[in-house]
């Protein structure tokens, strides 16, 4: 084992990561926060990894790049290797090694809130959403993020996974610890209408709740993005008392 002190450690990991192009900067990796980054020194056999998956990449052997950086993720648990392999794998089209490499991410770095999007938009598009569910709760319960904006992304969200079904029912786990908030109301009947290609009294049953709890600030502009998901006479109510509140 070669000890290299962590200021020359962090100069060459910088270097191996910037030669395909600065998709990773110094400056952002100075930034991390210094108790996720493991205390490990950069040993030869690491550095030929950093090396040899960097050279791969820039050769265009983006298969061997990602399965070496994957490796070097597992190794190390390091956030920035692992970020790096979800880069790489997506650039090689490899959804099931990118999927791999950013659950180490996520586990390396908790605190990370890309790590953890990257996740879940791996998972739904991988047709996993009932494994998506416990991070989309994250994702909901994160500190930078708003439950509402959450919710009112989540059809858009899912509408990849062919199965409906699942997405009402991920959705209605969700929205059942918001029960106040209206646009879990209307995340549930958008997922519902979808389930059933129609409006079934399920939707609409949400949906009177959510419009009586969505009015006092809920904007025109907002209430015509859910318009589509309420009849013409609820929708035509709904917009006069928006009228009126302004």
């Amino acid at each position: 084992m070669v000890a290299i002190s962590p200021k020359l450690r962090k100069l060459v990991l910088s270097a191996a990561l910037l030669l395909t192009g600065g998709l990773i900067s110094t400056q952002a990796i100075a930034a991390k926060s210094p108790e996720r980054i493991p205390n490990e020194d950069l040993t030869e056999p690491i550095l030929y990894g950093l090396l040899l998956g960097e050279i791969a990449a820039q050769r265009g052997d983006t298969t061997l790049a990602a399965k070496t950086y994957l490796e070097l993720a597992k190794r190390t648990h390091d956030p920035r290797i692992a970020k790096r392999a979800v880069e790489i794998a997506n650039y090689a089209r490899m959804p099931e090694l990118a999927l791999e490499a950013a659950k180490l991410w996520h586990q390396a770095d908790p605190d990370s809130a890309a790590a953890l999007q990257m996740v879940t938009m791996y998972l739904v598009a991988e047709r996993h959403v009932d494994e998506a569910e416990p991070y989309l709760e994250k994702l909901l319960l994160a500190a930078k993020t708003k439950p509402e904006n959450v919710f009112m992304q989540l059809n858009r969200l899912l509408a990849g996974n062919p199965d409906k079904t699942a997405n009402l029912r991920v959705i209605r786990k969700l929205a059942a610890k918001y029960p106040d908030l209206a646009n879990a109301h209307f995340a549930v009947s958008g997922a519902a209408r979808e389930a059933s290609n129609s409006w079934p009294s399920a939707a609409f049953s949400r949906m009177d709740p959510a419009i009586g709890k969505s009015l006092h600030f809920f904007s025109g502009p907002v209430l015509e993005h859910y318009c589509p998901t309420l009849n013409h006479l609820r929708c035509a109510a709904a917009r006069r008392s928006v009228t009126r509140a302004a």
